[in-house]
């Protein structure tokens, strides 16, 4: 996990326990006694060939639930399956056999959003998945020499809309070389892969910048590898010495001008170039560095290109700290007089504290040529901070949903995700912000709900990225239930009927990622469709589609492909339409 990730990630999880405390059960209430689901529920299946129908034995089949409970039997001689004693819920259902790619139930592809299956106390569900044989691409490494390339880490990656950009991505777990310089990667779909090599050490940021297949640093030079059905291709390459990767240094100083000891510091790809005559597709390359006691940084092996270099400080866990997590993680709620340090163990003091421990950091784009950079000097600062409300639009009745979380996210490279939302029956939160562009997300949203707009010091930021740096605000999230709804069927020649609904606004400009005016939905086995909660607009265009990556509908060039095809509607506040669609080719 990326360190600056990881020490947010800790932040948060303390602040979450603080809000847990304050919402223990008051003293003297009585406790209900839970029913005992009791387990009464099936799932059954076929699990087949898709090219030929046939039976597969011996596949593995596993079934999940919230990512925890799990279930995992092998299908017999006929390819059937059967999961009993089950508590009622929704599942995943996944599986996987030797020579097949492993498919989710809902997949008919590779890469598509999956499905769920839901059953209820005494019922039975059908999960039939028809697996697709796998094709594999095998090679071997040497250096510069000429020898064998031993231990190199081998990857497979692919294109693919990864917010709103297509990038170059890992599929696979990859492999390793062994002593004679021979990898094999296996178990892919048919489709167009570039291959990447990397040596160093096994940590994955502190690397070799990657080689990619014929053996180029440069990623517009990478050639595709086009790979047929359930085939096996070969690909040899060098891995040439690293002669253009320069050196980045600098140093970290603080808020206050001193050095910053310790601090992490993340070197994150922007390279823009053109593979295989497709525009703008980007590297997820990542280098790292910890700040020496002097504030100072050395990356070394840094490919020439566009990068944005970002630094934070480190969490200071000290035993302050240390008695304030074991504070909010106790069974119970500190009593008021329980202090360490200069830390006040109460509910509300302890987040705030926390709050305001949040570190520092600081962010800046740089251009690496091959002779390098140095006296880089990024100074932090400590990130913004709004205090907020979820308020009801005017004429909602009801009262508002509980659980809605809402996150501060910067979705540049390196960008950090901050969620700390408060839980109290005002519906009042408080967001430590990321320094740079960022975006407010809401999550958490029931069905029958929907934001309206969210509002920063009175000015309208629901579709906008702000930055906090260094200030702070008042926000307000306006919530409705007044939901838009676009329903209709799907007209098709072809047996399968559970098309990819996808709309989308006519105005590019709200092709963000993410966009809460560009949707998908599966239709049913009738190609019935429905999506609601669209934001009120003028024109949406709204297409049909046999197969849909997951999250291919922020892909531009895709958008821009269907928007002639596309069918037009209008949707205005509340309001519901129906339409009928045929299948468009993409």
């Amino acid at each position: 996990m990326n360190p600056i990730r990881l020490s947010l990630w800790a932040l948060a999880v303390l602040i979450g326990c603080a809000n847990a405390v304050g919402a223990q059960a008051p003293a003297g209430s009585r406790t209900r006694s839970q029913r005992v689901d009791p387990l009464t529920s099936s799932i059954q299946g076929r699990i087949t060939t898709a090219d030929t129908g046939a039976p597969i034995r011996g596949a593995e089949v596993r079934l999940s639930m919230d990512g925890s409970f799990s279930r995992l039997v092998t299908t017999d001689g006929e390819g059937r399956f059967e999961l009993r004693s089950l508590p009622a819920g929704s599942y995943k259902l996944i599986v996987s056999k030797s020579g097949f790619i492993t498919l989710e139930y809902g997949q008919r592809r590779p890469f598509e959003s999956a499905s769920t299956i839901s059953v209820r106390e005494g019922e039975s569900a059908t999960g039939n998945v028809a697996l697709i044989r796998g094709g594999a691409i095998s090679g071997r490494l040497i250096d510069e020499f000429g020898d064998p390339s031993i231990g190199t880490r081998v990857q497979v990656m692919r294109l693919r809309a990864d917010g709103g950009r297509r990038r170059l991505v890992p599929v696979g777990a990859g492999d390793q070389t062994d002593d004679t310089g021979a990898f094999r990667l296996y178990g892919l779909p048919a489709g167009e892969y570039y291959l990447s090599a990397s040596t160093g050490l096994i940590d994955a940021v502190k690397r070799d910048p990657p080689v990619y297949y014929p053996g180029t640093m440069n990623v517009s030079e990478a050639q595709p590898i086009v790979l047929a059905p359930g085939a096996e291709t070969s690909a040899d390459f060098q891995i040439a010495a690293i002669a253009r990767a320069a050196t980045v240094s600098g140093v970290v100083l603080n808020s206050s001008g001193g050095p910053a000891p310790g601090a992490m510091v993340n070197l994150s790809s922007n390279t823009v170039g053109t593979i295989n005559s497709v525009p703008s597709p980007q590297t997820m390359l990542m280098l790292h560095a910890d700040a020496a006691p002097d504030g100072s940084f050395t990356i070394q092996n840094v490919p020439p290109g566009s990068y944005t270099l970002t630094a934070q400080l480190p969490l200071l866990f000290d035993a302050a700290f240390a008695a304030a997590q074991q504070a909010v993680r106790g069974a119970g709620p500190p009593p008021p007089e329980m202090v360490s340090g200069n830390f006040t163990v109460g509910n509300a003091a302890v987040r705030e504290q926390m709050l305001n421990r949040m570190p520092e950091t600081a962010s800046m784009p740089i251009n690496v040529t091959s002779e390098g950079m140095s006296g880089i000097a990024l100074t932090t600062r400590r990130g913004g901070r709004l205090s907020g409300r979820i308020v009801a639009d005017a004429g909602v009745g009801r009262p508002l949903p509980t659980g809605l979380q809402v996150t501060l996210r910067s979705p540049g490279p390196g960008g950090m995700s901050m969620q700390m939302s408060g839980g109290s029956a005002t519906n009042d939160f408080q967001l430590v912000g990321a320094s740079g562009p960022s975006r407010i997300d809401v999550q958490g949203i029931p069905d029958g709900w929907a934001v309206k707009a969210i509002m920063l010091d009175g000015e309208d930021v629901t579709d906008e990225a702000i930055d906090m740096t260094g200030r702070s605000g008042l926000l307000r999230v306006i919530m409705t239930d007044r939901l838009t709804a676009l329903s209709g069927t799907i007209q098709s020649n072809t047996d399968s009927r559970d098309h990819i609904v996808v709309v989308f606004p006519e105005d590019a400009t709200k092709w963000t990622s993410p966009s809460r005016f560009v949707r998908t939905t599966r239709a049913d086995a009738d190609g019935r469709f429905q999506i609601r909660g669209l934001p009120p607009a003028d024109r949406y265009l709204v297409a049909a589609l046999e197969h849909l990556e997951d999250g291919e509908e922020r892909d531009r060039q895709l958008l821009e492909r269907l928007r002639i095809r596309a069918t037009s509607v209008s949707l205005g506040d509340g309001e519901q339409r129906s339409i009928q669609l045929g299948v468009t080719s993409r």
